[in-house]
């Protein structure tokens, strides 16, 4: 029973493997058909996206001629205050020639005042430098004392060592030496005895006494004479083995001092350079104020023939003003039309973005990609029981070799039988294991593809992302700086009310700041996301298609 027992689960596991494959095949269609609905479902979205495209391309026209008109007018309003700004100009001129000249007597007083302000910090530094070296010299001197003593202290310890040392090796020559003249003893008395001869038996057996005491102290004497050898040796290493430790912290101190003795001249060397560098620098800060002097004198010559530039660059100042009107709309086209960039891009993320949360977020797919991987997960458990029931046969097949070589015909066919059907269930795990290796192996192929698809795609993303901000940036730029050099050309030579004058000049100090305040606010949220919409998109698509290719 137990040999026809086994024989029914390949059956069984045959049927479990074929039972899944139609269920996959129809899921697998019915991925493909959702899959064709939704690329007719983005066919759509595209279309009604070129269509609100052309909208808005309608739009940005009536805009263009709206902004033309608006600045038409904006340049017939800066004609009338260019005239005004001119006046304004003239009382500003008559204003900064009496301030210039307060400016002069204040120059002259500072000069003096930082004249006197160098001499006291030159002072000051040389006493600074000089209390600094002495504090240093005289830490540093009681360090290198410290060390020395230090080092004094170990030497002699070392020496203390080394006459120890010494004195064992003299002890232990003495022991030699007393165990030679015993050992000549004994040999003398040896002889001695063996001169002498006896007469009766008593002598004889006195000498074999004497003979055999003289072999047991000759065989001491030897083994006492090997353990004072091996103890001189040894003191010797040691004696060695110490000198050398103790030469080689000599050396390694020496060295240290002569690193120390040569680091402090360094020191020294640079202190003296630094002294001199700051007398260099008293000499040349008063050749500065020399020089301020002169340059004060050719300063106000300059400021003198400026003026007189400025009333001649007053009238050339109108002729430029055209010329940067036209530059003016230039900018205005080019950002109309990377305007229009940017919302069709937007547009376009948007579309992919609502395809795919479609995609992602189907209760369907869902449910598809946990119903595989159960599968696989019965699989797996059904070759581990198949494992489990080819280890339980092979036991029983070991107990059956036990039994006698007298059993019965119908014993050995039974035998032969559960060997094959043995045979047949290891072939099927077999089997069912190559599947499954393949599958794993196709498995993290997939997964390493995916993982390098997510960093060229991050990488993509982030390239995009700098893409764009920084032509975002670069228009904005340009944008802000033609109108400013547009409005401040334009108001040179033209007469204005003071409370105009001062909301542009106004305009000209906060520009650098509220331009990156401006483009901060331009800067959609939407755009940010945009990429990341692109690479979730792209994403799904491959997951999806690796999901098919392994099943």
């Amino acid at each position: 029973m137990s040999a026809l027992g086994p024989e029914s689960h390949p059956e069984a596991h045959e049927d479990n493997m074929s039972s899944p494959r139609p269920s996959a095949e129809v899921e697998l269609r019915e991925l493909r058909e959702k899959t064709n609905l939704w690329k007719q479902s983005v066919a759509q979205q595209l279309s009604d996206a070129a269509r609100k495209n052309k909208q808005l391309r309608d739009e940005l026209k009536q805009a263009n001629a709206a902004h033309e008109s608006e600045m038409g007018a904006l340049r017939v309003q800066l004609e009338k205050e260019f005239r005004e700004r001119t006046l304004i100009k003239d009382e500003e001129l008559e204003s900064m020639q009496a301030q210039l000249g307060e400016l002069r007597k204040k120059k002259c007083s500072m000069v003096e005042q930082h004249k006197v302000e160098l001499e006291q910090l030159a002072a000051r530094v040389r006493e600074t430098c000089m209390m600094e070296h002495v504090m240093r010299s005289e830490a540093e001197a009681q360090q290198h004392e410290a060390q020395s003593q230090k080092l004094h202290d170990t030497i002699e310890l070392k020496e203390k060592e080394l006459a120890q040392s010494n004195h064992e090796v003299e002890v232990m020559k003495g022991r030699l030496e007393r165990l030679a003249e015993q050992y000549r003893e004994l040999s003398a008395l040896m002889t001695s005895r063996t001169e002498t001869p006896g007469d009766d038996g008593n002598i004889m057996d006195k000498e074999e006494v004497l003979e055999n005491a003289l072999k047991a102290s000759v065989a001491a004497h030897q083994q006492q004479l090997e353990t004072v050898r091996s103890e001189m040796h040894n003191l010797e290493g040691r004696h060695n083995a110490k000198l050398h430790e103790v030469e080689r912290a000599h050396e390694c101190e020496r060295q240290r001092y002569m690193n120390e003795v040569y680091r402090r001249e360094e020191q020294l060397a640079t202190l003296q350079t630094l002294l001199r560098q700051a007398q260099h620098e008293a000499e040349a800060a008063h050749d500065r104020i020399h020089n301020v002097k002169l340059e004060k004198e050719r300063v106000e010559q300059k400021l003198m023939e400026r003026v007189e530039g400025l009333n001649r660059e007053l009238a050339s100042r109108a002729e430029q003003t055209q010329q940067l009107t036209a530059e003016v709309n230039t900018l205005q086209r080019e950002l109309s039309r990377q305007e229009g960039l940017a919302r069709s891009l937007e547009e376009e993320a948007n579309m992919r973005e609502e395809a795919f949360q479609s995609l992602l977020l189907s209760e369907e797919n869902r449910t598809l990609v946990l119903g595989l991987q159960e599968a696989l997960q019965k699989t797996r458990d059904e070759v581990e029981n198949w494992r489990s029931k080819y280890e339980d046969a092979m036991r029983e097949v070991n107990s059956f070799t036990v039994l006698p070589m007298d059993c019965s015909s119908r014993g050995s066919s039974d035998h032969e039988h559960m060997m094959q059907s043995l045979t047949q269930r290891e072939k099927a795990v077999e089997e069912a294991e190559s599947r499954l290796q393949v599958k794993a192996k196709l498995l993290r192929a997939e997964e390493l593809r995916l993982e390098h698809l997510k960093r060229s795609m991050a990488v993509q993303a982030s390239t995009i992302l700098e893409r764009r901000n920084s032509t975002c940036s670069r228009s904005a730029s340009e944008k802000k700086d033609g109108e400013r050099s547009d409005e401040s050309r334009a108001f040179l030579g033209r007469p204005c009310s003071p409370l105009r004058y001062a909301q542009v000049m106004w305009n000209q100090r906060t520009s650098s700041g509220g331009s990156v305040l401006r483009y901060a606010l331009m800067t959609p949220y939407s755009k940010a996301r945009r990429p990341l919409m692109l690479i979730a998109f792209c994403m799904s698509i491959i997951l999806i298609i690796c999901v098919l290719k392994f099943f």
